[in-house]
């Protein structure tokens, strides 16, 4: 009884099971370059385009048209149908379009990253670095922005260099000074530091 509910199945399933999908045996096609369709091997349409209609003799190329505009199929194959474009997020923008034979590729916009090791549902805003820390990477479309601390000795070697200088520029200012306030009051050089003290 088993034996005879397999037979009914097969007999009632087996032609709804697609040919390219499950080759029927005794049909050695040479898939790189071949499709099955039924008993005959059909030579593959090129890429950039689907079979339309199958061959009708071994060996032939059956009826192959271009992909529509918006899908792409990049080795010659046995398809009936192209497979759709990439279509890129509103976070995203094209890197590189789709074409009859090659998929468009999409990466994130200026400001936006996402690591190309993680699933990228959506692009994350890129960081900025804080005040005490200063960029070793800007951000790309697939990196984060990159930041490390500044260093205090080269704030200090400033510092350093800037205060003497600064200190030097208000001598100089004060004894300036004092020599034009004397020359106004009729001091004499030698009295420019008791000048600058009144």
């Amino acid at each position: 009884m088993a034996k005879f509910l397999l037979l009914v199945f097969l007999i009632l399933i087996g032609p709804l099971i697609p040919t390219g999908a499950f080759p029927r045996p005794g049909v050695d096609c040479d898939y790189s370059l071949e499709c099955q369709s039924g008993s005959i091997c059909c030579i593959n349409c090129p890429a950039g385009t689907r079979k339309a209609s199958s061959c009708t003799g071994a060996g032939e190329e059956g009826k192959c048209e271009d992909c529509d505009d918006g899908t792409y199929t990049e080795h010659s194959n046995g398809l009936s149908q192209c497979f759709r474009c990439t279509q890129c997020r509103s976070d995203q923008e094209i890197e590189r379009p789709c074409t009859h034979v090659q998929d468009g590729k999409c990466q994130c916009k200026p400001g936006r990253f996402c690591a190309p090791d993680q699933a990228c549902e959506t692009c994350k805003k890129c960081s900025r670095c804080k005040k005490d820390e200063e960029i070793v990477r800007n951000c790309t479309s697939t990196t984060n922005t990159e930041c490390k601390k500044k260093h205090l000795a080269a704030s200090a070697n400033a510092l350093m260099i800037v205060l003497p200088l600064l200190i030097a520029a208000l001598i100089i200012g004060a004894i300036i000074f004092g020599v034009c306030r004397c020359r106004r009051t009729g001091c004499r050089c030698s009295a420019v530091f008791s000048c600058l003290a009144s």
